[in-house]
């Protein structure tokens, strides 16, 4: 492979060399017709033919081939045929001329050697060939003419000496060639594998820069996150501080009163009321941090049964309006949307969270709806081919900005500070909804405008439509 490597070399660096080579040999090769006039007047015609119309047509070919074949293909081939051309054209002229041409025109081949190992960049073996053609062809004619001893001797030390320091300038010229072409070729397969470990260098270089980048990216990230979550503490902390502390001072403060004995049995039942209610908070706020705690640990198990779709939905119904009658806002209607579905169903699932979710959110939606509505029931949907109940808490509160929708599900987050000292609350609720519909396989997610409203969904799966039974959802309510 690296033999033929050399050979393309060799050959392409030989074109531009014959193109200078071949007109030098074709403008002497002629010239030399004005000697054949001088000295051989009468035969003078025969060698001029020779010359120009079989020796230079055939150079003047070689040098057209150099601009058709520019990878220089054949050229060795080509320029080592013109060498036998140009030789036996000297041949030729000897044949012609006879003994009496032997001792001048002999010279003629010695040239052509010249020629051969030196201006046609022949390597070393096809112009070896070429000259012990020449050779021994130059030898049988001078047998065939019975040249003289003298002539041949003197003409073959001439031709072999010639010969012999061609070939030896010849095999110099291609070794340092082919040297040259070795140690270029050893420089280049260094300079790739200098390149390809550059590049190997600069893709570790990359790639652990980019290790250090992502790890910094992650390292900022950790750092907002441990921030946020400092911050998060504190908030929750504060805020935990506030709720809590301010029913435990209803509780102490009025159980004192009750306790000084000086207030009759009507100023007893209302601080009694007061006393129950801050205890009732108090439950609540205990009951949504073991709530949130027990389901981080992973110690919330579903218990799923048969439960009635309507009957779930009243008894939240009758729930959220005690609630509403402790948190006295009674102006605010709050109703079963009916329209959604008309049949019952019969849902596999554990009941006790589904009710768990849905009277949080409609907690939070009493919570932050000062007047207007609030609607909640269910209806079927198809998404992707399945079949799901989409459960919808509806509000016309103070809703929700764009910013806050991605983190109000997070614990402990709220929409506001402000809003957390006005409306109450450690914002543990809505985190407890996301955990518990994931828990059972569905999603929620929540549509709000500031100003008008909040409108929050969740889905699950597995039910039975009990379209066979007669029923009136205002039976329930």
């Amino acid at each position: 492979m690296l033999e033929q490597d050399y050979i393309s070399y060799h050959q392409q660096n030989s074109i531009k060399h014959i193109r200078i080579a071949m007109p030098i040999a074709i403008i002497l090769y002629t010239a030399f017709a004005w000697l054949d006039y001088i000295l051989f007047p009468e035969i003078a015609v025969s060698f001029i033919k020779i010359r120009l119309f079989i020796v230079a047509p055939f150079l003047i070919l070689v040098i057209i081939n150099t601009f058709i074949d520019t990878k220089g293909k054949y050229l060795q081939l080509l320029t080592s045929l013109s060498v036998l051309v140009g030789g036996f054209g000297v041949l030729g002229m000897l044949y012609i001329g006879g003994e009496k041409i032997f001792g001048l025109y002999y010279v003629g081949i010695a040239l052509i050697f010249f020629f051969n190992f030196g201006f046609f960049s022949l390597v070393f073996l096809p112009a070896t060939i070429v000259v012990f053609i020449l050779l021994f062809s130059y030898l049988l004619l001078a047998l065939v003419y019975d040249v003289s001893n003298e002539v041949l001797v003197s003409s073959l030390f001439f031709l072999v000496s010639t010969n012999i320091m061609g070939s030896i300038s010849c095999y110099l010229f291609d070794y340092a060639s082919r040297k040259y072409f070795y140690s270029n070729h050893l420089l280049i397969m260094e300079s790739r594998k200098t390149e390809d470990l550059n590049l190997h260098l600069e893709a570790q270089v990359q790639q652990r820069t980019a290790s250090l980048e992502e790890a910094n990216r992650e390292l900022v990230a950790a750092n907002e996150i441990a921030e946020e979550s400092g911050k998060m503490k504190s908030v929750f902390l504060a805020t935990m501080s506030h709720e809590l502390r301010t029913p435990l001072t209803a509780i102490i403060g009025f159980s004192e009163i009750v306790l000084s004995g000086e207030n009759d049995k009507e100023e007893i039942q209302s601080i009694s009321k007061i006393i129950n209610n801050s205890g009732h908070h108090l439950l609540s706020l205990v009951e949504s941090l073991l709530d949130i705690t027990l389901i981080e640990a992973g110690q919330v198990h579903l218990r799923k049964g048969e439960v009635r779709l309507v009957e779930l939905l009243a008894d939240v119904n009758s729930i959220i309006r005690q609630e509403q009658t402790k948190l006295e806002k009674q102006d605010i209607k709050i109703s079963i949307d009916t329209k959604t579905f008309k049949s019952d169903y019969l849902v596999i699932t554990d009941g006790f969270k589904v009710k768990q979710i849905l009277i949080n959110l409609l907690k939070n939606s009493l919570k932050f709806t000062e007047k207007g509505e609030i609607v909640f029931g269910c209806e079927e949907i198809i998404q992707r081919g399945d079949k799901y109940l989409k459960f919808h808490v509806i509000d016309t509160g103070i809703g929700i900005a764009d910013d806050k929708k991605e983190f109000i599900f997070d614990v402990f987050r709220q929409i506001d500070d402000t809003h957390s000292r006005k409306y109450g609350g450690v914002g543990i609720g809505l985190t407890v909804v996301h955990k518990l519909t994931h828990l059972l396989g569905g999603k929620v997610w929540v549509d709000s405008v500031v100003g008008k409203g909040s409108s929050f969904y969740f889905t699950i799966r597995n039910y039975e439509n009990l379209e066979s039974e007669i029923f009136d959802v205002e039976d329930y309510v």
